[in-house]
């Protein structure tokens, strides 16, 4: 829950607020810069007026100077006379030269005013003209301005030039009324911010922060299977838009959700679908790697039951001494005990996979390939040697489906060495292991595969093999049995030099995960 001040409605009113007060410190800022000008434009005014007024009283003085001179208690007249009316006008000093440029009479509160008074005066009785200078800086109201304001002015008497005169003015009396007035516009600014912020938050309340207050309320309390309950907006801001576009929004949402539940379900159907589809395929890919192991079962079997019949009809002669007939029943034995293992092995294998995967060895698994094999007049123009130099080999799968993975990539090997029709065919199996997983690789010394064709072994229905001799699914089942246990199979090969299976399980050794 978000705090008061880090609330919409609180950082809307501050911004808000300080940027009207910001505007109105500017209007103010300019209205006090125009104002100023204003007041010294109506104090040059008015020094014009005082001007005209010291000019009437002393050019005639002026014309007659030597009775001016002559007489100094006319002077202090006028500057009694010349103060009177500078303080009627608000200026403080005056100054009044000849025709030469001389000064005749001054009226300064300071020197320095003198000496800035005289340039003036001077500078108007050359050009014959009225000047408008200021002087100084200080401290105005809310900026550095003007200290003084200097007039000048050329006095002429009959149409006769007889000198000029400057008075000057400080402007401090200026910015002081203008301070005063700017205490006024504070207040007014203050009471214009608090009116603001009383009605600004009624109005952004009413329009803005209850609308997305009611719209937060509608998002946060939004469950999953909830049925949609949203009023409707009439407004046609962006605040009424938002509010029809969270309803389209949410109504999609539980749409795009039912229809994904639907999905979903679909995804199981077809995922079930698929795996009974596997299955189905690896037991019939298994059926038929039994029925070419029957086979070979077959005629292996038939051998130790002739040496069997043989020795029962010789049990039959009444010449046969009891040792005799000792040594035949043994070697009877054995052979039915050959037969009984061979077909043991056989129904082990054809046995329906369960699923269900067991701690196992991968060395013992090889073995028992490698047994079942050794009957099989498949192999019987190849070498099958082991080379298992894991140093871990303790895996978590199905017995079944890993005995059909070697017998699988075995009997390729062998029909690939029988293809080739050498008598000096080899299969090397062996093993590695690291810290995670071990490798086995099924290498024949046989004609190889084209390197183009590597990438399409493990497809569906491919097979090298001619019509009939091959399904075209033992190594794509291989490759799916193997990835399901979270392996890897791959093939490599030179052609000419032989064909090599490779394909890792996960270990599953001690506090080791498969």
């Amino acid at each position: 829950m978000l705090s008061a001040l880090n609330s919409l409605k609180t950082t809307i009113l501050t911004q808000l607020c300080l940027l009207v007060m910001a505007g109105m410190m500017l209007i103010n800022g300019a209205m006090i810069k125009l104002s100023e000008r204003d007041m010294i434009e109506a104090t040059a005014n008015l020094g014009g007026v005082v001007l005209q007024a010291i000019e009437q009283r002393v050019a005639p003085e002026l014309a007659n100077q030597e009775d001016f001179v002559r007489f100094p208690e006319r002077a202090v007249e006028l500057k009694v006379e010349i103060s009177r009316l500078l303080k009627a006008g608000g200026f403080t000093d005056a100054l009044i030269v000849d025709r030469e440029g001389s000064k005749s009479i001054g009226i300064v509160a300071r020197d320095e005013f003198d000496a800035g008074l005289i340039p003036a005066a001077r500078d108007a009785l050359a050009s014959r003209e009225g000047r408008k200078t200021f002087q100084g800086t200080t401290w105005g109201v809310i900026w550095l301005s003007h200290e003084t304001i200097q007039l000048s002015a050329p006095l002429y008497h009959r149409g006769s030039l007889q000198g000029a005169m400057a008075i000057s003015a400080p402007l401090s009396p200026v910015y002081e009324d203008l301070r005063k007035s700017q205490r006024i516009a504070l207040v007014y600014l203050l009471l214009n911010t608090v009116l603001l912020v009383i009605f600004g938050t009624h109005l952004l309340s009413r329009t803005v922060i209850k609308p997305i207050r009611n719209l937060l309320k509608i998002t946060e309390s939004f469950r999953e299977g909830e049925s949609l309950s949203l009023a409707t907006d009439s407004a046609t801001n962006e605040i009424g838009r938002l509010h029809r576009s969270l309803t389209m929004m949410l109504t999609r949402l539980e749409e795009n959700r039912a229809e994904l539940r639907q999905n979903v379900l679909s995804l199981e159907r077809a995922n079930e679908d698929l795996r009974t589809a596997q299955t189905s395929l690896i037991r019939s890919e298994k059926l038929n790697c039994v029925g070419r192991l029957a086979a070979g079962v077959a005629h292996e079997v038939g051998n130790p039951i002739g040496i069997v019949l043989g020795y029962v009809g010789l049990m039959r002669r009444a010449e046969l001494t009891e040792a005799d007939r000792l040594e035949y029943a043994g070697r009877i034995e054995s052979e039915v005990t050959r037969i009984s293992r061979i077909i043991r092995q056989l129904l082990d294998f054809s046995r329906p996979i369960q699923g269900n995967k067991e701690r196992v060895s991968v060395h013992r698994m090889i073995h028992d390939a490698v047994e079942i094999m050794a009957l099989q007049p498949m192999v019987r123009h190849m070498e099958m040697k082991t080379s298992l130099a894991a140093t871990q080999d303790m895996v978590l799968v199905d017995p079944g489906q890993f005995k059909q993975v070697l017998l699988n990539i075995i009997i390729n090997a062998a029909d690939a060495l029988s293809d080739n029709g050498s008598s000096g065919g080899r299969l090397t199996i062996s093993t590695h292991s690291n810290e995670r997983e071990v490798e086995l690789r099924l290498t024949d010394n046989g004609p190889g595969i084209p390197e183009q064709e590597i990438p399409k072994i493990f497809d569906p229905f491919y097979t090298s093999k001619e019509p009939g001799k091959g399904t075209g699914l033992g190594l794509s089942v291989c490759h799916s049995i193997v990835e399901g246990w979270g392996g890897k199979i791959r093939g490599e090969s030179v052609q000419g030099k032989g064909a090599s299976i490779v394909f890792t399980v996960p270990l599953c050794g001690e506090g080791r995960e498969p």
